[in-house]
């Protein structure tokens, strides 16, 4: 019982990480709010480690375990994204709801764009839920949710960093927030296959890009601080680009 109850122990905290997180997004305190979503990736990566050492994997496990994963890795970047976009001053327009209620809401459009991500990662956690059984851990077919929700939950710091002011007005304009939540939506559910950390399986090209990137991000994150996690997830993306394309062209000559 008790080697049951430790995985979904770490799950919950995962799951409450989330929703603490969501809190401190409507104050702007994008700091903590990150701070909250790391606690929460780290915690899912706690809870199936325990879940595996243990051989305590169970179906209800693996359930809670995407619905913690919806809140910090789907809902949070969502929201995130979503702040960014009323932040940014974007018109926002008057809604009466006297025919419902005596009320009027003020509510600005453009922040539904935020949940393309949202809607995005969902889908990305079912489709995982789907091939996890036959999945060896050694790469994943899409861009993991977390990743995602890393490089936006980092976003905010990235822009605020005194490295990268000079793109803040690129960063943080309608079409690059919209451009790269299409982007990730895209990727998250896409065939392409994205390297996994957890472990050095795979040939040697394979603990070649795994090195690097794990290198490559401490490095990043020494220089320019809680800012160079977007920097890493870029590199990421990128390592994973160029090893499909080798991938393919391997496949295209044998």
């Amino acid at each position: 019982m008790i080697r049951n109850i430790i995985p979904s122990f770490f799950t919950s905290l995962n799951l409450i990480s989330g929703c603490i997180a969501v809190y401190f997004v409507f104050s702007s305190k994008f700091e903590i709010t990150f701070y909250f979503l790391l606690l929460g990736i780290l915690f899912d990566f706690f809870d199936g480690f325990f879940a595996r050492i243990l051989d305590s994997e169970t179906d209800f496990g693996v359930q809670l375990d995407s619905m913690a994963d919806v809140i910090t890795s789907g809902f949070l970047p969502g929201v995130i994204l979503s702040q960014i976009f009323i932040l940014n001053g974007n018109s926002s327009t008057v809604i009466d709801l006297s025919f419902f209620v005596d009320e009027k809401i003020e509510f600005t459009p453009l922040s539904l764009c935020g949940f393309i991500l949202t809607l995005a990662a969902v889908n990305r956690l079912a489709k995982f839920n789907l091939e996890s059984k036959d999945n060896n851990h050694k790469d994943f077919r899409g861009l993991p949710a977390p990743a995602m929700a890393i490089f936006f939950g980092s976003f905010p710091l990235l822009t605020k960093s005194p490295s990268f002011l000079f793109l803040k007005p690129i960063l943080l304009s309608n079409i690059t927030l919209i451009f790269l939540a299409i982007f990730f939506s895209f990727l998250m559910n896409s065939n392409f296959k994205f390297f996994s950390i957890k472990s050095l399986k795979g040939n040697t090209l394979d603990k070649i890009f795994k090195i690097g990137i794990v290198l490559i991000g401490i490095v990043l994150i020494f220089i320019f601080g809680l800012a160079g996690f977007t920097v890493t997830i870029a590199s990421y993306i990128f390592l994973n680009l160029i090893k499909n394309i080798l991938d393919i062209k391997k496949e295209v000559r044998d």
